[in-house]
């Protein structure tokens, strides 16, 4: 796996408050999980199929090595082991972080055209 995460390599100012955001939980439990070296989790899994979209908005995020469907498989592995319905919960923690990189991408578009 590449290098940890890193808040300057983020290419945003802060992470404050992106905990208040739908899906900031997400992504600041993945990165922290990233910068423990784990990347196995649901959280970091997620987040991983998103890498070129987060890139776009200034988030890099290492890459794992996997496809996107070996990602994918590993995340409902993880999330078949909790939940009755993984796809259900899988579309449901993907919504909440597709909420937050659509707000990410309109406050760096007002950004560079303020």
């Amino acid at each position: 796996m590449e290098s940890a995460v890193k808040e300057k390599e983020l290419g945003i100012t802060c992470l404050d408050g992106l905990e208040y955001l739908p899906g900031g939980e997400i992504l600041l439990q993945a990165v922290h999980s990233f910068n423990l070296g784990h990347w196995e989790n649901e959280h970091a899994l997620l987040v991983s199929l998103y890498t070129r979209r987060l890139a776009s908005v200034g988030i890099a995020i290492p890459k794992v090595g996997l496809s996107p469907l070996s990602i994918k498989l590993k995340l409902y592995e993880k999330l078949a082991s909790h939940y009755p319905d993984p796809y259900a919960e899988f579309k449901a923690l993907e919504q909440r972080l597709l909420k937050l990189m659509t707000y990410l991408e309109r406050e760096l578009c007002l950004k560079q055209t303020g």
